[in-house]
């Protein structure tokens, strides 16, 4: 499975950040036992900050799979507003925005400034 592969790069080679541009699950209709399997290979990358944007099929709404569990610590998701996610010690930026709908337009401009001073990472499903 492509998942399990990521989580073994990121384990052998110590990697600070997994990024996730959406659609992690193909609905928001997912079983349960996918969703632990996610947890469970999210939870075993103790040095990985893994952050993530929700993408039209798996939308940040009420049934959103991602908003009815609990997040292991390393997990950030990121609200379908612009946001800036910051890990200080490491210098980084993570701006991002998630889809809340599954069909969004976006704005024209981010409305958060670059930070001139850290690595700046924009993180975003796109879909036409």
């Amino acid at each position: 499975m492509c998942f399990e592969k990521i989580i073994k790069i990121c384990e052998v080679n110590e990697i600070d950040f997994l990024l996730l541009a959406g659609d992690i699950f193909d609905s928001n209709n997912v079983d349960e036992n996918t969703v632990g399997a996610f947890l469970r290979g999210i939870e075993k990358l103790s040095a990985t900050n893994v952050i993530c944007v929700a993408g039209n099929h798996d939308p940040l709404t009420a049934n959103s799979p991602l908003l009815r569990i609990s997040l292991p610590k390393n997990l950030t998701v990121i609200e379908p507003n612009d946001q800036c996610v910051t890990f200080a010690n490491k210098g980084v930026n993570i701006f991002g925005k998630s889809f809340g709908s599954t069909y969004m337009t976006g704005a024209e401009n981010f409305s958060l400034p670059a930070d001139n001073d850290n690595i700046n990472i924009m993180l975003l499903h796109g879909d036409l």
